[in-house]
């Protein structure tokens, strides 16, 4: 046998339960809310990191991008200097291999170029070429057969030596060439 010792009646007890069902409704829709409001801020916050990021990889981008020009213009100014010496170069190559060939062109058979060199200013050419024989008269008739070229408008002899190991003459010769005014024009068109 039960006895229930309870004064509350069933109207009340309903009364109850619905009560404590609200509360837990309410303390429910609470948790829930602040579970929404704490995601959003911490969506917020990612966001603005990720947004500083981004803003960093564009900055990063764009000093890439500037360096990278300036580089490329640097390389195609380079490039054209080089095309423009080139040009240059190749005039001026072109009357020094003639000079050389006729140098070349005026040498005794017994004279040997040792070593040469060049200048070429504006208006000339100034060859200096060491070359080696086995007597003076070789030399003579080395610098007559320059002489008698007629293309060089200077023709001296430096440093007449006989080297003491081989024995043969060594001299050097100092060649000027008076460039025409044809060349003259197309080294400054150059």
């Amino acid at each position: 046998m039960n006895i229930n010792l309870s004064q509350t009646s069933a109207a009340a007890r309903m009364q109850k339960r619905k009560d404590k069902m609200f509360t837990r409704g309410i303390i429910f829709a609470i948790v829930i809310l602040l579970l929404v409001v704490g995601v959003f801020i911490w969506i917020r916050i990612y966001n603005g990191t990720v947004e500083g990021k981004i803003a960093a990889v564009d900055n990063k981008i764009e000093m890439l991008d500037a360096k990278s020009s300036r580089t490329q213009m640097t390389e195609v100014a380079d490039v054209l200097f080089r095309a423009q010496s080139m040009e240059r170069n190749q005039v001026q190559n072109s009357v020094v291999l003639n000079v050389l060939e006729m140098i070349s062109g005026a040498l005794v058979d017994t004279v040997t170029v040792d070593t040469y060199d060049y200048t070429v200013t504006d208006d000339h050419i100034e060859v200096r070429v060491k070359l080696s024989t086995t007597d003076l008269l070789s030399v003579a008739k080395q610098v007559d057969a320059f002489k008698k070229a007629k293309v060089f408008h200077a023709v001296t002899v430096e440093d007449v030596n006989r080297n003491a190991e081989t024995g043969a003459v060594e001299f050097m010769t100092v060649l000027e060439y008076h460039l025409s005014d044809k060349q003259v024009s197309e080294k400054q068109n150059s």
